[in-house]
Parts: C-alpha cells; structure tokens; sequence
C-alpha cells in the first residue's frame, strides 16, 4: 500500500503565498483543471517552485451537472470551464454549442477513450506547455529539471442523490471502466481515481459493490470526496457507512 499523502488545494492567487510559505509541509498541491485552464500562468508560476509535487483534478464529474450549474449569470458557459472544455474531446463544445444541456451516461461513455487520452495529455502536459511559452524552460533545461505530475487522476463520475441503483451501478461501471483505461495509458506516473458522491447517498449505499468494483489492482491511490458530509456531525447510519 501507498503511504498516505498530504495534500494542500489551490482555489485563487490568494493561496500562493500560503504555498510558498509552507511547500516544504506537504506532499503534494491540488489544483482543479479548470482553474488550470483559466490562471494558466499563475498556476506555471507556482509549478515552478513545487516542481513535481502537483496534481491536476480532472474535475470530469462536471459532464453530469445540467449546463446551467456551469455557466454564468448571462447563462454562458464560464469561462473558466469553457477553456478547459476546450481542451477536451470536441463533442463537447460541438454538443453545447447546439444546445445540449446535459450529457447522458451513454453519451460520455461513447467518447471515454478519447476523454481519457484528453484528460491524461491535460495532466500532463498543458502546466509543462505554459511554462515553455513563459521561456521556464530555459532555465530549467539548464538545470535539468523536467516538472510533472506527481501522479494522475482517471476521469471519474459523481454518485449523485437522485440516482436509483441502476443508475449507480452504471456510473460506478464507467467508473470502473475509466480507471482501467487510464492504467493502460499511463506508463510513466502513479494513477489514483476519485470517489465521489452524495451524503445522501451513504444511506443506501452497497459499500461490497464499491468494493468490488475498485478492487482491482495496477493504481494507487484513491481519494473520496463525500459532497456536504460532516462526519461529526452526521447520522450514525451515514458514519457507518463512510467508516
């Protein structure tokens, strides 16, 4: 088993001199993919002093959120993921710029090769492709430092509240199926999957299918993100399930 890591996230340039303060007490720095693609120089800067203790989350639980979660108050996609989008498989511009509102299991599931590709390439590429262009490399040519990722993360789908078992059991599938994909493809850097999911969800949940269908080996860490879940605070049924 991998030692656990100690992660720091990254939400604005209000964080960065907090980084630079602590970088030698933590593991690793967390960014959202969109954040990524809208402070892309920001976040190069940052790079440039952690090197490889960055991790980029692929955030792809947003392909499930109805268009108007995403977008602005004008009802445009913001900006922020807009730029990441484009960085992904064309369908999904293609698709919103015809009106698409949602996409479906099916329909993610008929680009997952490709979403994979285009996640994996984001992780490890763009942050090095932004330092390029700010001429970064040059110095850290000179030196012989190459940045990366400290590992990568599959594209991974939300267990939302609303969803029937059926459903679940479908999302955990492409879950599943994802992370396999994203295994195959990564030769050079750990790869860790997320689990995320509705508190609500802790109340039926069938923690041996979970079990089952992330107990596979070839990756390495796992982190699960339980949206509006105090622990302490929770019910007992919903504690004992997340234990």
């Amino acid at each position: 088993m991998m030692e656990k890591i100690k992660l720091l996230r990254y939400n604005t340039g209000n964080d960065k001199k907090v980084f630079l303060q602590f970088k030698d007490d933590f593991d690793a720095v967390i960014f959202n993919a969109s954040i990524v693609a809208h402070s892309r120089n920001a976040i190069a800067d940052l790079v440039s002093v952690h090197m490889n203790k960055y991790i980029v989350d692929p955030q792809t639980y947003i392909l499930q959120h109805d268009i108007s979660v995403i977008a602005n108050s004008k009802g445009v996609l913001k900006e922020s993921v807009r730029k990441y989008f484009e960085q992904l498989p064309s369908f999904l511009m293609e698709s919103i710029s015809f009106g698409k509102n949602q996409f479906s299991i099916d329909e993610i599931d008929a680009h997952l090769t490709e979403l994979v590709e285009k996640v994996y390439d984001f992780q490890v590429s763009y942050i090095n492709q932004v330092m390029k262009d700010k001429e970064y490399n040059k110095y850290l040519e000179f030196l012989d430092i190459s940045p990366k990722p400290k590992l990568v993360i599959a594209p991974y789908f939300m267990l939302k509240a609303q969803y029937d078992s059926i459903e679940r059991q479908k999302w955990i599938e492409l879950n599943r199926k994802s992370l396999m994909q994203m295994m195959e493809r990564s030769i050079d850097f750990s790869v860790a999957t997320q689990l995320v999911l509705d508190a609500e969800v802790l109340k039926n949940l069938d923690v041996d299918e979970i079990v089952s269908a992330y107990n596979i080996t070839g990756y390495d860490y796992i982190f699960i993100w339980i949206n509006d879940f105090i622990p302490i605070k929770a019910k007992e049924e919903y504690q004992e399930t997340f234990v």
